[in-house]
């Protein structure tokens, strides 16, 4: 999944998710006309918009990537050739006798580029 700040408008991503808790938890504001609201979820679509702007570039820019670790299957194929030309070559198709062989990823160069 990718990282998503979202748009200053509120409607996607993170700005979003983070804008509808806002909304969740401070409304009903008493004694707020409908025109004050409006300007009042103005106000919180920019500070969502900021804050998921701050979280999502910090997290891109810092992340370290430990101990994950990946399956996949292996399949070997060639031939048997040599510096000879002349020489007499036989196919070689080796499958795996595990089929689940199991890779760690690295956080190689410093994590930089795995998380979009």
């Amino acid at each position: 999944m990718a990282l998503i700040i979202g748009d200053e408008n509120g409607t996607q991503g993170m700005t979003k998710a983070i804008y509808d808790k806002i909304r969740d938890v401070m409304e009903p504001i008493d004694g707020a006309s409908p025109e004050q609201l409006e300007d009042i979820r103005a106000g919180w679509k920019k500070l969502s918009h900021a804050i998921a702007h701050g979280v999502v570039s910090h997290i891109k820019s810092n992340m370290e990537i430990r101990k994950i670790k990946t399956i996949d299957r292996v399949s070997v194929q060639g031939d048997t050739g040599n510096a000879d030309p002349g020489a007499h070559h036989h196919g070689v198709d080796i499958d795996a006798e595990n089929n689940d062989l199991e890779f760690t990823e690295t956080n190689y160069p410093a994590g930089q580029g795995h998380v979009e």
